[in-house]
């Protein structure tokens, strides 16, 4: 069990998708999570902030992933192939999980919207690709703006 100055922490990136992120296909380095809401304010004659609206609840995650073959007789021609599946286009359906936690599948079972997919290639490391997405999540409102 990982500790830090004696106290069990939780340590490295357990993030996969089963059709993107996998044992083979690419090593996961990095995962960002965010709540995320759009809000408005709510203003007054006098132009004076008297509430705000939230609306547009949801998750976002933001995950590094280094392409890879993991296999048994690892190959840059495979690894290459896995790059080119890391890339899925923009409104992509992925499906995530977290050993660590269940915050990816408290809602729509894990699935989330690719909003962003990015390749980066270096000549002093590996290609990384950084993949963006998002799940909105429905939420009816309860408080009364008086």
């Amino acid at each position: 069990m990982p500790t830090l100055i004696g106290k069990a922490v939780l340590w490295g990136n357990e993030l996969t998708s089963a059709a993107i992120i996998s044992d083979t296909t690419g090593i996961p380095t990095d995962a960002t999570f965010s709540w995320i809401t759009d809000t408005d304010e709510l203003l007054n004659a006098s132009g004076s902030l008297v509430g705000k609206c939230h609306y547009g609840f949801g998750k976002r995650f933001t995950l590094t992933v280094i392409p890879a073959d993991r296999t048994g007789t690892p190959a840059v021609a495979t690894a290459r192939t896995n790059m080119d599946a890391l890339l899925p286009a923009p409104g992509t359906t992925l499906t995530l999980a977290d050993a660590h936690s269940g915050v990816t599948d408290a809602t729509n079972t894990g699935k989330f919207q690719v909003v962003r997919s990015t390749l980066k290639t270096v000549n002093n490391g590996p290609a990384v690709v950084e993949l963006e997405v998002v799940q909105y999540t429905a939420h009816d409102i309860t408080t009364t703006v008086a």
